[in-house]
Parts: C-alpha cells; structure tokens; sequence
C-alpha cells in the first residue's frame, strides 16, 4: 500500500513538525510506502514569511532577529529533508495538486489545524481532500482539528458536508472539532490521540544529551507572559534552586526572564531541553503533550486562543488542574503563598487513559489500512 500524508509539515513550528513526523514514523514502522505531500499553500508561505520575516512592516525586525529567523527556518527544513519522506514534487497551488489524485492508495489528512477555517491562511479546501479521485484512492482523516473555530457558517458546512461524505474514515483530535463534524456528518466521527503520543519510546532514542551545568526550568511561550505568570516562575526557580532557560523564537515574547535563552534549535534539540527539564511552564498545545510524554513536572498558562484543544485533551487525561491561572493564586497573588504549585503531578492514571486512548488510535490507523 502507497499512503500519502496531507498536513502542515513545512511550517516552523516544532508541535507541526514533531506531529507529522510522528505520524510518518509511526507508519513508515509498519512497512508501508508513505510520504508527505509536499504541499505549500502561497496563502500559508505568506502568512509565515510576514511571521518571520517581517514582510507585513518592513524594516521593523531587526537584522539580528531576522538572521535567527533565517537559522530557525533552515533548522526546520533540515530537520524534514533528514527524518521525513517527502514527495519528489513540490506544489503551491490546489490546481497543481491534481497531479497526485490517483498517486496513491490512500491519502490522510491530518494531524494539527489543518481544518480551522478562522487561521490566517483560512478555509483550505485541498485539506479536505477535494483533488483527490475517489475512484482510485481511498480518503480518511487522522486526528484532524478545527482549532478555535467553534461553528461554521451555511456555506461552509454544506461544501465540508460534500467532502466528508468521500472519507472512508474520519477521525479528529479534539472534542470541539468532533461536534462540529457530527452535526454535517452522518458517518462515524473518531476521537484520537495526537500523532506524537504514538511514538513515545522512539523520543528517548532520537533525544540527544546536553551539555547541563545546572538543572532548569524551561519556559515554552507563544504569547507574552504576564506579570504574575512571571513572578511564579522566578519565585518557584529560586525556591527550586533552578535556572530559567527559554526556548524557541520568541515572536515578542517576554523571555526577558530567562538566565539563558535557545531562539533556534531543530526539533530533536528541543525534545531534548523538554526530556532534560526539572519543571516545565507553557502555553503551547504540543508543550503540553510532551510535558506529560516525559511526565515532567508542569504548569499549562491558560491563552484564550489555546483553551479549546489544551482543556480538552488535559480534562481527558485528568490533568486539568495543571492549568495555571489567576484562580490558581488562592487569596493573593504574592507568590510566596504558591508552594502548593510545587506539589508533583500524579500521572497513575493519567496514563492508564493515556494508554487506553492509544490503543483506540491505533487500532483506528489499522483500520483504515485495510
């Protein structure tokens, strides 16, 4: 059998890049000819170029920032061409898509927010799977999300409706993304694990060791932290005898409170700082997975635009408490009141769900092989 793999792999985010590779891993393991469509919308390679490149104010970055930038982005690409399959043609347009209509026996769309209609780069409908020939290619869903959309409107659930009726198997990732396909679905809706909780013995493999002079905190951050957030994190390092250690570009981030910051590594280095991390805090959907992966002490900073699919997947696995927000902070807000945060996380039955659900995925990915 010949899969190919429908999703968001040439962006620079390390939670899209660990998630397809997952996802190829993982069936490459099973012997089976998969490779991921090399498909690079314009509307997305705009919307990351303005991200990293400044193309929105010129001038506005600085050449300092823009030079990391540059690193970051080669990092990513070097990390793909080494680890993954990709397909022998790139394409940026649907049109020029139709060219692997039939060149598979199955394709997959998914996993990560390939189906959220209010990104930037809006509704896609190749992620859908409309250029490939239903006659000669079988087409299914795994673990797809629509993100933060929480409804759609007439005219975009009837076209989804139309192409959904094609898939042999659906499957998303998320209990929000799952309503919304049930209500313009008549056929079975799945609900599974993220691709990177399929491979977790291979992380510890692929992880490479660091060079660590003194143990850390890591701090994940896509947003800018606020004050309070702040002020736990220094208070807990100091009380842990911790350093601060900042990772990823910051995108105006505030890592003014790292001792040390890591603004471009590849992907298998940044495992690398999450494995080796005494206490983690972050506001990142795939930050949070790999917290529970290596069962790391952890804080989730609660982001109106993250809530959706950090709630649903740590309500599922009964680590919802680990959300920190102001609630968090009982009668006051000195941080000194906070040494009840440094209680450690219990993941017993965590990962017995964990282990349930993954089962439950897998058995989903064979059956959609047959």
């Amino acid at each position: 059998m010949k899969v190919g793999i429908l999703t968001f792999h040439h962006v620079t985010n390390y939670g899209a890049a660990l998630q397809v590779y997952a996802l190829w891993y993982y069936l490459n393991c099973l012997e089976i000819d998969v490779e991921i469509i090399d498909y690079r919308s314009r509307k997305a390679m705009k919307a990351y170029g303005q991200y990293l490149f400044g193309l929105w104010a010129p001038g506005k970055l600085k050449r300092g920032e823009l030079v990391r930038n540059v690193v970051h982005l080669a990092k990513m690409r070097w990390f793909l061409n080494k680890h993954l399959k990709l397909s022998p043609r790139t394409v940026y347009d649907r049109e020029r898509l139709k060219h692997f209509a039939d060149k598979y026996d199955l394709v997959i769309c998914g996993s990560d927010e390939i189906w959220n209609i209010n990104s930037t780069w809006g509704f896609d409908s190749a992620f859908f799977l409309d250029f490939v020939d239903k006659t000669k290619t079988k087409k299914s869903s795994y673990a797809a999300s629509f993100g933060f959309t929480s409804s759609l409107e007439k005219n975009e659930a009837q076209s989804i409706s139309e192409f959904l009726q094609d898939f042999s198997h659906v499957s998303v990732r998320d209990s929000n993304s799952q309503q919304i396909v049930n209500e313009i679905y008549t056929g079975e809706v799945s609900k599974v694990l993220d691709p990177t909780f399929l491979i977790q013995e291979h992380y510890h493999k692929l992880i490479k060791p660091l060079n660590l002079k003194r143990r850390y905190v890591l701090i994940y951050f896509h947003k800018k932290a606020q004050k309070y957030e702040s002020e736990i994190i220094h208070y807990l390092a100091q009380k842990l005898d911790l350093e601060i250690i900042s990772i990823g570009i910051s995108y105006g981030t505030n890592v003014e409170i790292a001792n040390k910051k890591i603004l471009h590594a590849e992907p298998v280095e940044w495992l690398s700082w999450f494995k080796n991390a005494d206490f983690i805090f972050t506001d990142s959907y795939h930050g949070t997975i790999f917290s529970v992966i290596f069962q790391k002490q952890f804080w989730v900073v609660s982001r109106k635009d993250k809530n959706i699919k950090i709630n649903d997947l740590l309500v599922d696995i009964k680590l919802e408490e680990r959300i920190l927000n102001i609630n968090n902070l009982g009668d006051g807000e000195s941080p000194e009141q906070l040494d009840a945060l440094l209680e450690p996380v219990d993941y017993s039955q965590s990962f017995q769900i964990l282990n349930q659900k993954l089962e439950q995925s897998t058995q989903f990915l064979s059956s959609l092989l047959q």
